[in-house]
């Protein structure tokens, strides 16, 4: 990483280098052996996962919100016994997996060195419709 300010940058970057610019150097090819050519270099990385809801909130049954209910509108509910106790934090969240693969390849000959990265990421989401993927360069 370089830092180049005031006269430097803005004599590359012009106006928008005012401030200073940073820049950051990636990797290059690796040379595998003496001679400046080298073998090819391939990297392969997978990752897989499952998420899921790590707390959830304490909510009321059926019965006692009934009761609640009726302490501030008596007569709302008649029969406080046959309301359902559906718990819709569970028929909201779900477990989803996730994935992530890259990979690369590097190499070099005498006039040049090159590498090349992609990559694959897959995040279901643990409500429907909140999926998320992405493929990078």
């Amino acid at each position: 990483m370089t830092v180049l300010k005031d006269a430097s940058a803005t004599a590359i970057y012009g106006n928008r280098g005012a401030n200073g610019v940073i820049v950051i150097t990636t990797k290059t090819g690796k040379v595998i052996g003496g001679n400046g050519e080298g073998k090819t270099v391939f990297t392969l990385n997978g990752e897989t996962g499952w998420q899921k809801v790590a707390h959830k909130i304490s909510l009321l049954n059926g019965k006692d919100y009934a009761n609640i209910i009726n302490e501030f509108q008596p007569g709302t509910f008649n029969n406080v016994d046959l309301l359902p106790n559906t718990d819709w934090q569970n028929q909201i969240f779900h477990m989803a997996p996730i994935y992530n693969f890259e990979g690369s390849a590097s190499g070099s000959s005498k006039p040049f060195n090159i590498m090349l990265g992609v990559g694959y990421f897959d995040q279901e989401g643990i409500i429907d419709k909140s999926s998320y993927k992405k493929t990078y360069p």
